[in-house]
């Protein structure tokens, strides 16, 4: 489509609407107005909408962008006439009122009611951006009140609307199980497979196959869908992604696979796996793989191989189909969605056309047909794109969804609003509408290659995987699992690929490197929309240095700040690290012990002198030669009593602010230690701090202090940062007796260390 807008000569650029109808006699260009649409009031349709309010319209006859009335349009009323017209029906003065809400008097004291206002109305054409990836120009409308913008929105359509050919944007579909939507859902489907050039790289196997599941359903038949066993002929299979629940009575067992190999009652399956047989029926394949169907439910070893080639199976898929609308497995995903609930509906009265007519002029010498009224609408921009978590909904909670939609190379999301079309070049709506996902997570491109390459150690490409994965573990601790255990193991297919490009030593969710120190700065994250709810499993699930320790987000603090980075110096080493794998067979799954051997400076403080800072508590620390004076606390130990010490009390508040990993709204641990980890200094000069908080633990199960000069064994707890501010003439500042003072001491080789050892 030609992107240049022709505007032409029958207007100037701007007009003001007088309070008479701006046209005389209900004419434009010699063609008499339509009928009013009842929405809307008369002096709006004689005024706005008799001049498509402004926006440049695409040419029916070749496609070439124009206008023949004037961009930006303004007109005079009050509070009291926009509110009277509203109450008798009027969308349009509804709309102005809605956006002007601050000039309510009600709301907005001293404001007169009878004061004029001036309503400034411009259509402007846009260029795809934020939310309109697949759509290169498109219609925009803003909305001033007395000079001040007050709203800007793209206009769309109805795909059947005779106000179609002038806009370049659709509804988004509402009825997504429609023939009608499917076929345009394989259309997407079939551009990506073809014409997508790093899609067809990525799908391109070396060996000429991808593996294949163990099972698959046949949806040859809608009526009798069966279960079998793949061979290469099965290649172009989908896979589902769900939120079981419930429990899944029709789950298939070792008892009922000879039943389910000759055909499975449609009756006994939940309407979410219904709706995904037919889905891929409708769209033209025949193999479906489905986790309560194609895993034997009651059987552990079956359960361990698939999970264990869970990241062949939605990587080697065709396609996944991603029931993000259906809470659980019995509410189904193909029901039609309710219309936007902000977008507002507008009359528009189509410009006149003639078979001669070009670029919105009118030859007189041929009949005019009568303007026909369609109907456009208004969305506020802000909505285009809805976040990750918004449009999936509760799949964005749960744990195994996770690996299930990153993995997939291309996904149809049936979101709660309409279908959408994901892959690794392009993520769109099905139709042509400008609905998408903000905040989209992904993974790097290498992890796709058939073969991803490894990576060199501090290399650019190095840390861009890693940083890939520490935005996979913020994304992934929002989320839970029925099963708490499931917390490493639900994730372990995204860890796999990963360790193809890192090629290091998986250790309960971090790895085995040189950033792992920086990677152990882990917090809580508490100052999110997520809630502040941060717990420990029933059971045991991770060591305590581990994110996947807790239940509950967390917020990674140094990983991605590349100027830091750079600037980080360390105050501590990892001497060892290592976990006890529940089964050898699965190096990503679950652990059952693990220990984490820290050489560094461990502080002393007490919980009993921290208060709360909102979400966080305030901490008092000894300076550095109390701390050493007292053995950095840990003399008291060996002979039972409590040590004391005597804490620099800072002026006005204290300085080390700690983040629990678990909630603690009452007290802290009586005793507890902050060891620092690393500190850098920003433009300002000013010095930060950032570490770690333990306290006091038993050995693990096989723990190796007994071999060490290690004398005790101790639990995170938490994570703790202070800033210093160059303030030198301050002698009772906590930092300088402290920080500085230890800073200096490991410049200088000098600072003595324990090895602590942490489980």
């Amino acid at each position: 489509m030609d992107p240049t807008l022709y505007e032409l000569p029958f207007f100037p650029k701007e007009s003001t609407l007088s309070q008479p109808p701006f046209f005389f006699e209900d004419r434009i260009d010699g063609c008499t107005l339509p009928s009013k649409s009842p929405s809307v009031c008369q002096g709006c349709w004689e005024g706005i909408f008799a001049v498509q309010l402004g926006l440049p319209l695409v040419s029916p006859r070749n496609g070439r962008w124009y206008r023949r009335w004037p961009e930006e349009i303004s007109y005079s009323t009050s509070f009291t006439q926009l509110k009277s017209r509203a109450y008798a029906g009027c969308v349009w003065c509804r709309f102005v009122l809605r956006e002007g809400r601050g000039y309510d008097p009600g709301k907005a004291r001293g404001y007169d009611p009878d004061v004029r206002m001036i309503i400034t109305v411009r259509g402007t054409l846009e260029k795809g951006g934020e939310g309109l990836d697949q759509i290169q120009n498109y219609q925009s409308l803003e909305v001033a009140i007395n000079g001040r913008d007050e709203f800007k929105g793209f206009v769309y359509t109805a795909l059947d609307d005779p106000a179609k050919p002038y806009f370049t944007i659709q509804n988004p579909i509402l009825d997504v199980g429609s023939p009608r939507a499917l076929a345009l859902a394989r259309q997407r489907i079939d551009e990506c497979a073809r014409g997508h050039g790093n899609c067809i790289t990525i799908s391109d196997f070396p060996d000429g196959s991808p593996l294949l599941p163990k099972r698959l359903v046949d949806c040859t038949d809608l009526t009798r869908p069966r279960l079998v066993t793949p061979t290469e002929e099965h290649a172009g299979y989908l896979a589902l992604s769900y939120v079981w629940g419930e429990d899944q009575i029709h789950k298939t067992t070792k008892s009922n696979v000879p039943t389910y190999e000759h055909g499975i009652a449609p009756s006994l399956l939940p309407p979410t796996i219904r709706d995904a047989i037919r889905v891929t029926h409708t769209l033209g394949f025949r193999w479906l793989w489905v986790d309560s169907l194609c895993i034997l439910q009651d059987s552990d070893e079956d359960k361990l191989h698939e999970i264990g080639r869970m990241h062949h199976i939605y990587r080697h898929a065709h396609l996944t189909i991603v029931a993000a609308s259906a809470e659980k497995a019995s509410e189904g995903f193909l029901h039609g969605r309710p219309p936007p609930d902000d977008d507002v509906a507008l009359p528009f009265i189509c410009p006149p056309r003639t078979p001669n007519s070009q670029l919105g002029y009118v030859d007189s010498r041929s009949e005019v047909a009568p303007s026909q009224v369609g109907q456009i609408y208004l969305s506020s921009s802000l909505w285009a794109k809805r976040s990750y978590r918004d449009e999936l909904e509760r799949m964005s909670t749960r744990a195994w969804c996770m690996q299930e939609y990153l993995l997939s190379p291309r996904s149809l999301i049936f979101t709660p609003r309409t279908i959408l079309f994901r892959c690794r070049t392009a993520r769109q709506c099905v139709g042509h509408s400008p609905r998408g996902i903000k905040d989209d997570p992904q993974l790097p491109d290498p992890l796709f290659l058939p073969v991803p390459p490894a990576a060199e150690p501090r290399s650019k490409q190095w840390e861009d995987a890693h940083d890939g994965w520490m935005e996979i573990v913020k994304n992934y601790s929002r989320r839970t699992a029925s099963d708490e255990s499931d917390k490493l193991v639900a994730c372990a297919a995204i860890a796999e690929q990963f360790s193809c490009v890192l090629r290091c030593d998986y250790v309960a969710g971090l790895w085995r490197s040189d950033a792992l120190l920086a990677d152990l700065l882990w917090a809580a994250e508490v100052h999110s929309g997520w809630g502040r709810r941060h717990t420990r499993p029933a059971t045991y699930r991770a060591p305590s240095w581990s994110w996947a320790a807790i239940e509950g987000a967390v917020e990674l603090t140094l990983y991605k700040m590349d100027d830091v980075k750079n600037r980080t110096v360390a105050l501590a080493e990892i001497v060892e690290c290592w976990v006890t794998l529940e089964n050898a067979a699965l190096p990503y799954g679950r652990v059952t012990d693990g220990t984490l051997v820290l050489r560094g400076t461990p502080i002393p403080c007490h919980g009993g002198l921290g208060h709360k800072v909102d979400h966080d508590w305030g901490m008092s620390l000894p300076s550095f030669e109390q701390a050493r004076c007292r053995k950095w606390g840990l003399g008291s130990l060996t002979s039972g009593e409590e040590d004391e010490i005597d804490f620099a009390k800072p002026k006005g508040s204290d300085r080390v602010l700690i983040t629990t990993d678990c909630d603690a709204d009452s007290e802290l641990p009586g005793r507890m230690w902050v060891v620092p980890c690393v500190r850098w200094t920003d433009s300002s000069g000013s010095l930060w701090v950032h570490g770690i908080v333990l306290e006091l633990a038993l050995p693990s199960n096989s723990s190796k202090a007994e071999h060490t000069k290690i004398r005790f064994c101790f639990r995170r707890v938490g994570y703790f940062y202070d800033v210093v501010h160059p303030v030198e003439t301050d002698t009772d500042f906590v930092g300088d007796q402290l920080w500085y003072p230890l800073i200096r001491a490991v410049k200088d080789g000098e600072c003595p260390t324990e090895d602590i050892e942490i489980v």
